[in-house]
């Protein structure tokens, strides 16, 4: 073979080794790429995620941190604790609709009543109301404290599946990292072997 030929079959070995190893240094930088760009939309879902969820699970806050202080737990409302049914907590409850309204009604039925029969301001009408508001707040009283249950379950739930987003986005993010490395090094590989 004369020296040029072989001179030429070398140079195009070269050449196709440079072409070779530069396209495998590429594609390696597009799958890194890629795969940084597939980190970025998992960490912006797990964000949104979180953005979404996040006023059940601060509504659940506040119905745990609400039984909490009904039962003398410390909260960051209530660092010190206090005696289970504190006045608070009971003053909260009184506020709330579901206590003000149908006690309202409840009143006003017998007050009408009374006054309907010229019995007002009698002892028996006194005596029915304080029958009333006593046995009213008692079976109320159950019903708001399942309803706080209800909204710490939410809560809780909310939590639990802001928890399983975390680990699934970091799954993803690690499979992602894991991806731009291995494209990292078949791109190394591919040059040397080039």
């Amino acid at each position: 073979m004369p020296i040029g030929a072989t001179i030429g079959t070398v140079v195009a070995g070269v050449g196709s080794s440079l072409i070779g190893a530069n396209a495998a240094d590429k594609a390696a930088k597009e799958q890194a790429k890629a795969a940084a760009g597939a980190q970025k939309t998992q960490l912006e879902m797990y964000r949104q995620t979180r953005e979404d969820l996040s006023p059940f699970r601060d509504v659940g806050t506040e119905g745990a941190y609400s039984l909490a202080d009904m039962f003398g737990f410390k909260t960051p409302k209530n660092p010190d604790g206090s005696t289970p049914f504190a006045q608070q907590g009971w003053e909260n409850f009184q506020k709330t609709p579901y206590y003000q309204v149908p006690y309202k009604e409840g009143i006003d039925a017998i007050d009408n009543s009374a006054a309907a029969r010229g019995n007002l301001l009698s002892s028996g009408n006194l005596k029915n109301l304080s029958t009333y508001a006593g046995n009213f707040a008692s079976k109320q009283f159950g019903s708001y404290m399942d309803r706080l249950y209800q909204l710490a379950g939410m809560g809780g739930n909310a939590a639990a599946t802001t928890g399983n987003a975390a680990l699934s986005t970091g799954r993803g993010v690690a499979d992602s990292q894991m991806a731009a490395g291995e494209a990292r090094a078949s791109g190394i590989v591919g040059s040397a072997n080039a």
